[in-house]
């Protein structure tokens, strides 16, 4: 409890507290104790796979309602050897980022995508 308390900025009497009141709303121990220390019960080690989930999916709201959409173009370039193994992987992901992306594939020597690439920036 004391090295939790430490990461949370809490004093070890706060962390004991909650975990206290967490285990008296579940009806069940969440740790163990004895001169060791603490070990998480199987009912504890359950309720930490939960929590993770819940934090992530906290997160994953978070960033999709606080960030901005990502607006323009990805260029990727490629030997041509790998755009068989990679290019369907990619071409999905610009999906994820927002309708306003856009992530056009296609094939070319090296040279010809430069000049392409320069001139887009250009305009």
């Amino acid at each position: 409890m004391t090295s939790s308390a430490k990461v949370l900025n809490l004093t070890q009497a706060a962390v004991s507290q909650q975990v206290k009141r967490l285990e008296d709303c579940f009806g069940c121990a969440l740790f163990e104790r004895d001169r060791k220390g603490l070990k998480l019960t199987p009912t504890g080690q359950r309720l930490v796979v939960q929590a993770r989930r819940l934090v992530r999916n906290n997160d994953e709201v978070w960033s999709a309602m606080n960030e901005a959409e990502f607006e323009g173009e990805i260029r990727l370039g490629m030997p041509s050897d790998f755009v068989r193994c990679f290019a369907h992987r990619s071409s999905g992901n610009s999906t994820r980022l927002g309708p306003a992306c856009g992530c056009p594939l296609s094939a070319a020597q090296a040279s010809a995508c430069l000049k392409s690439s320069t001139a887009a920036k250009s305009t």
